[in-house]
């Protein structure tokens, strides 16, 4: 998920896992187009947002 080089930032591993999530949020923030496909996902008639499946097919009227 993460589009930064997590080696570049720092070497301390713990710093790393503190900043990268706060610099995938600012690209979010930029970019809404990306953070709502980090989150949205389209596989023939299913949508997943996030770990759930809706089927498509169900909400057909």
């Amino acid at each position: 998920m993460s589009h930064f080089q997590a080696n570049s930032l720092t070497p301390d591993p713990e710093r790393r896992a503190r900043i990268i999530p706060i610099l995938d949020a600012a690209l979010d923030a930029v970019n809404p187009e990306n953070a709502v496909s980090h989150v949205f996902r389209r596989a023939g008639d299913d949508l997943w947002v996030g770990d759930k499946r809706y089927r498509l097919d169900d909400y057909q009227r």
